[in-house]
Parts: structure tokens; sequence; C-alpha cells
């Protein structure tokens, strides 16, 4: 950005700002690995419940998939997140049946 407005060296930029060179050439990764990944592995839960997440991760990693246990724990607790919040959302949407026959039998003053 500065290199396009004030015509100056990558290098100039940079030693103005304090930043590294490699900080300014840095190009993030995609996710959309993470989330085929996240999917496959809520998809292996739902057939497999009481499968933890290693046995998940063997599994993967057996069908050709390339992840370490740090980053299957990360997409584990990623899908579990959503999953709950999905649950969450359903729950909150339609009230119990206790609540309303409850509120019903008390007497109104």
């Amino acid at each position: 950005m500065l290199q396009a407005k004030y015509q100056v060296s990558q290098r100039r930029a940079c030693r103005v700002l304090a930043q590294p060179r490699s900080t300014q050439r840095y190009e993030g990764h995609p996710k959309d690995e993470d989330e085929r990944l996240t999917k496959r592995i809520m998809e292996q839960v739902r057939r497999r419940p009481r499968w933890g997440y290693r046995r998940i991760g063997q599994l993967l990693r057996r069908e050709g998939d390339s992840l370490n246990m740090k980053r299957m724990y990360r997409l584990w607790e990623i899908g579990r997140a959503e999953s709950t919040k999905e649950t969450q959302e359903k729950a909150k949407s339609r009230p119990s049946g206790e609540r309303l026959s409850s509120e019903a039998s008390q007497p109104t003053e």
C-alpha cells in the first residue's frame, strides 16, 4: 500500500514501519481444507457417536487425510461448538410442555 502511494521500495516501506519484510510477503492459506475436514469429522461422529477425536483422527488418517493430533483436536472443538450452537437454537425455539402446564395450573391473583 505504501509502495504504491509513495512510490518507494518494499525495503524502505518496511523499514519506515519497522515491519519485517517476511510479514509483508506472507500469504495466508485458504481454510477450505479445514471446513472439509470438519464436515468429515462430524459425519463420522454421527455414524459413531461413542468414538472420540483420537479414534476418528486415526480413521481419517487411514483414509488418506493428513492431520496431526493438534489439528484434529482443534477441528473437533470447532465441530462440537457448531453442533452445540445448533442444538441450543432448536431448544430455544420451542417451549417445553411442563412450563406451559405449570403456568396454567397456578391461580391468578
